[in-house]
């Protein structure tokens, strides 16, 4: 066991006589705080056990059972820096923690400190009796705290219907390959909280083994576990080559739930094929699916650097134009709106240019159907791509009335050309007729 020197001697002598029959909390806590700073970066600590220490080994372990949540708090730190020396006597106190559910919290804590057998037995009898989920908890953290050596003790529990899913979630906070065989051995369990659990764990290896059990389980009965496969999967392109992973998750754009529709649409977007496109677009375009996932599809079209996924967004602008100029759809806007704004953060150099013309020609259809929103959005838009030509193109809309656009118009001109940009303007307001310069010449106010 690692104890302290002579001068970590003294001090517990201090607390057994400053503790007396009554604890003083606050000077036990006071004491405690300075200790730790001082022995945890002390260069000089001598990882010997004396056993003539163990007495003041055992005030502290007093301390432990009758302090309150800050003074065990302070005390774990340093008797943790002692497994061995502490072992024998937090084993002795786990009956009398029963009753005192804090403290047990303590020992188990302390206990996935230790490395040895009797350790990691308790903290599987703990796991195994705990009545509340933050004692499992705590329990299960101790155990992955152990890492690979806990791996036997969890593969006997893993047999246990009852503690398998407490046990699937402890081998998931493992990082180890040898976690790869357990958790494949449940992963078709009856219970489908056991098989989420599973899933959800193996997505984070990199096992061969894994490919096609992911596969599988965006079939699986339960919602959950597809949606899990689905997200898995879609972070595993680079770990599935030659895998037609976009034929195998296109068909849940169909699924009866829209979490795992929405998680396909996420898995579609970063696949970026012509397959995951058509059928993002199908998404967009299609009635039977609801607006929030109508949405997730133009955004995962907008991650995209094909010129056809643009081409795809620019013709579904075209067709929510239209359906809201015709019927004033409340959705068609927001789909309008949706993409207007996708369009305006792209990035790839070669497209900024051909999506700020195709905005610029769309400007006067947008205009004309006159929600502001759409029209602010799309101003918005085009001083994010930066093309110079769509300068003069908002130009021709400063008059607008449609509040709030003024500004929106102002904020992208100055972003589109913040050198000349007021001379222009100007200019522009020169030639225009007497009533409406006034207007343009208020509106220019605005340019600072």
């Amino acid at each position: 066991m690692a104890f302290y020197q002579l001068e970590a001697m003294g001090f517990a002598h201090q607390l057994g006589e400053s503790a007396g029959p009554e604890l003083d909390v606050e000077l036990l806590q006071s004491k405690l705080a300075g200790e730790v700073s001082n022995l945890t970066n002390s260069p000089d600590v001598e990882m010997v056990f004396d056993p003539a220490v163990m007495p003041q080994l055992e005030d502290w372990l007093e301390q432990l059972v009758q302090g309150d949540f800050q003074t065990r708090w302070e005390l774990s730190k340093i008797l943790k820096q002692y497994p061995i020396g502490v072992l024998g006597p937090l084993l002795s106190l786990l009956p009398q923690a029963q009753e005192d559910e804090e403290l047990l919290w303590f020992i188990a804590r302390l206990l996935g400190e230790i490395d040895h057998p009797e350790a990691l037995d308790s903290l599987v009898n703990i796991l195994q009796s705990a009545t509340t989920t933050e004692m499992q908890s705590v329990a299960a953290l101790a155990l992955a705290n152990r890492g690979s050596a806990a791996l036997p003790a969890l593969a006997q529990l893993l047999l246990q219907p009852q503690t398998r899913l407490l046990v699937v979630q402890v081998l998931s906070q493992i990082d180890s390959i040898e976690v790869v065989d357990l958790l494949l051995g449940v992963v078709v369990d009856r219970d489908a909280a056991v098989r989420c659990a599973a899933i959800d764990a193996l997505g984070g290896f990199a096992d061969p083994r894994i490919a096609p059990v992911l596969l599988e389980a965006l079939s699986d009965s339960d919602s959950e576990v597809r949606r899990l496969a689905l997200r898995a999967v879609g972070a595993r392109k680079a770990h599935l080559p030659g895998v037609a992973l976009d034929g195998a998750i296109a068909p849940l754009l169909h699924d009866v739930d829209d979490k795992v529709v929405e998680q396909a649409i996420v898995a579609l977007g970063r696949l970026d094929t012509a397959l995951a496109r058509d059928g993002l677009t199908q998404v967009v375009a299609g009635d039977r699916w609801p607006l929030p996932l109508q949405l997730h599809a133009v955004r995962a079209l907008g991650w995209s650097h094909s010129a056809d996924a643009i081409a795809q967004l620019l013709a579904q602008l075209d067709v929510c134009i239209d359906l809201a100029a015709q019927d004033d759809e409340t959705a068609a806007l927001a789909l309008a709106r949706e993409i207007v704004v996708v369009l305006g953060r792209l990035r790839a150099p070669q497209k900024l240019a051909w999506a700020a013309q195709a905005l610029e020609a769309r400007l006067p259809a947008i205009f004309v159907q006159g929600d502001s929103d759409l029209k602010r959005s799309a101003a918005l838009a085009l001083g994010q791509l930066g093309h110079a030509s769509s300068f003069d193109a908002l130009c021709t809309y400063l008059l607008d009335s449609s509040p709030g656009l003024t500004f929106h118009i102002m904020a992208a001109l100055r972003r589109l050309d913040p050198g000349e940009g007021l001379a222009r303007l100007q200019r522009f307001a020169d030639v225009m007729p007497a009533g409406a310069a006034k207007d343009m010449k208020a509106a220019i106010a605005e340019w600072s």
